[in-house]
């Protein structure tokens, strides 16, 4: 190989690595070190497997140690945020059990009681795809699978 052909693929691979790079960290929101729950007051950073986070349609984001108490702040918005309402919520994302993404939250199947312990106890675990969190229920045990459609889990997150 000449000198300038391995140039040429050197410089390609640097530019593929960079564009990697970039991507990944663009996918990446995370919590500063600092950063606490507004719900329990417990450090989010400590804890990236069930970090969770809502994003306001005026940019700000807010971090949760886990679901449980991202689903608390919603539903109880008014106590947390009295100047923001159900409207103002632009995004809202639990990180993924088994590939630790941040993924939307009506995405993914939520699992009441399982055998897995979070941050806080009884935390909700958030999965991917209805096989999944059959399986899921199954390998760990739960009380129910449920979705981010409102009713239900605001029933679970009030300790109903």
């Amino acid at each position: 190989m000449s000198s300038q052909s391995f140039y040429r693929v050197l410089m390609f691979l640097a530019l593929l690595s960079g564009l990697l790079v970039s991507g990944a960290l663009a996918d990446q929101i995370s919590p500063g070190q600092d950063e606490r729950c507004p719900v329990c007051g417990m450090g989010v950073a400590p804890y990236p497997n069930w970090v969770s986070v809502v994003t306001f349609s005026d940019g700000e984001r807010v971090f949760f140690d886990g679901p449980k108490d991202l689903f608390r702040f919603i539903f109880g918005l008014k106590t947390y945020r009295p100047e923001k309402s159900s409207e103002d919520i632009a995004e809202v994302q639990v990180t993924e059990y088994y590939s630790t993404r941040l993924t939307d939250a009506k995405e993914v199947y939520f699992i009441v009681g399982s055998d897995i312990r979070g941050p806080m106890p009884n935390e909700l675990v958030a999965v991917a795809g209805k096989q999944n969190a059959e399986a899921f229920l199954k390998d760990h045990g739960g009380e129910s699978i449920l979705v981010f459609d409102g009713h239900d889990l605001n029933k679970v997150v009030a300790g109903e």
